[in-house]
Parts: structure tokens; C-alpha cells; sequence
């Protein structure tokens, strides 16, 4: 409903979001170099959520580039909404490239 309202603050709410997506699976190397209470209550819902997260951020981005309505017709939405489709993408990618480092 935010989108609907607001698709110029949505972009780069999107964006720096995928950044921040981004930057925890960087700085995740492995979950047996935590104790276990910290890997069963922080690491791992954080690994189910941020997928997720992603995947959605994505598909919207996706609906507001292929609406026609005049709100979302404005270059600066459509190139926000791009660049946070981008980051998500590489924030899924990174994901699925990381998870044999959690199975080793």
C-alpha cells in the first residue's frame, strides 16, 4: 500500500534497504564462528528473512516499472525502482552463493 502512495520515496527506501541486505550477507561468514544461542536466535532467522525480503522488494519494484499510471511514469521512479531491483537481485544471488559456506 506504501508503493501506491508514495513511489518516489519508495525507490530509494527500496534501495538503501538492498544495500543494507547486501551488507549482512557480506559480514555473515559462518554460523559455527558464533556460539550456539546466538546462530539458532539471530543468524539463521536472519538467513530465512532476508531472502524473502528480497525476493519481495523485487517483485514490487517489478510492478511499479510495469505500471502505467501517471505516478509511476516519472524517470526518476522508474530508474530508482531499477537500481533497487538490481540491488536485490545481487542481494539473492549472494544469498544462494553463501549458503554451501553454512553447509561446510
Amino acid at each position: 500500500m506504501f508503493r501506491l502512495k508514495n513511489p518516489k520515496v519508495s525507490g530509494p527506501i527500496l534501495m538503501i534497504l538492498g544495500l543494507i541486505v547486501i551488507w549482512i550477507i557480506a559480514n555473515l561468514k559462518s554460523p559455527t564462528s558464533f556460539n550456539e544461542i546466538f546462530t539458532f536466535l539471530i543468524v539463521i532467522p536472519i538467513l530465512g528473512f532476508l531472502p524473502g525480503l528480497s525476493l519481495a522488494a523485487c517483485l514490487m519494484c517489478v510492478a511499479i516499472m510495469k505500471d502505467n499510471s501517471p505516478n509511476y511514469q516519472s524517470n526518476l521512479v522508474k530508474i530508482t525502482h531499477l537500481i533497487a531491483l538490481t540491488l536485490h537481485l545481487l542481494a539473492i544471488i549472494f544469498f544462494i552463493k553463501t549458503i554451501p559456506i553454512f553447509f561446510s
